[in-house]
């Protein structure tokens, strides 16, 4: 007997809650306050039947715990993203979020919002991998062509186009050299060369 009860607990403890479930744990705290489980259950009738006082007790403790995530990866994300990220109802719900008691919250919502935000958290730190990626290339690149042109400034050759990040990722074509940087520094490798040239005949006919 003992056995079969636990089988059904187990089960129970298994299966999603329902939005009638949340609803009626939801309004049952609002009224009797959490803690009050036996209270809450007679309240919600037969729709917590399949629902022991443990497991109100442990559904009323996730959904603690998915507000205060929401709230950390709120705080880690900048704002402006966040607003591109999340549908009004949901921008709505994250305001109460920083206000209200997780009983007063939409909890068919709050796990939909903590999916999005971490997949805007991991997109956010791909972006700033690449950006750096991109940085340090480019510095790279400079520190070569200045050790291999030193007559010649880098950051006058600098051109938009030799790294951008597009789609929330770099250039399909990252070279080490721009072309554009390349043909001007060749260009201007033969002026000073045929400067030099000049100046090297007069002293010579001197």
């Amino acid at each position: 007997m003992q056995n079969d009860q636990q089988r059904h607990s187990n089960k129970t403890k298994n299966r999603k809650w329902t939005e009638r479930e949340n609803e009626a744990l939801r309004q049952g705290i609002l009224q009797f306050g959490a803690g009050k489980w036996k209270k809450i259950k007679d309240k919600a009738g037969t729709v917590l039947d399949n629902r022991s006082n443990v497991d109100l007790k442990d559904r009323y403790r996730n959904m603690q715990s998915v507000r205060d995530r929401i709230l950390m990866l709120m705080g880690a994300i900048p704002g402006e993203h966040v607003q591109n990220c999340l549908i009004a109802p949901d921008l709505e719900e994250v305001r109460k979020c920083q206000n209200d008691n997780v009983e007063h919250l939409n909890w068919e919502l709050l796990p939909n919002i903590e999916r999005k935000l971490k997949a805007l958290q991991e997109s956010e730190h791909k972006r700033v991998a690449f950006k750096n990626v991109a940085s340090q290339q480019n510095k790279n690149a400079q520190a070569v062509f200045t050790t291999t042109h030193p007559r010649i400034d880098p950051e006058r050759h600098a051109s938009p186009g030799c790294m951008r990040l597009t789609g929330g990722g770099l250039s399909s074509k990252l070279p080490r050299y721009c072309k554009d940087t390349q043909s001007k520094a060749a260009d201007e490798a033969k002026l000073v060369e045929e400067v030099d040239r000049t100046r090297s005949d007069g002293r010579d006919e001197k």
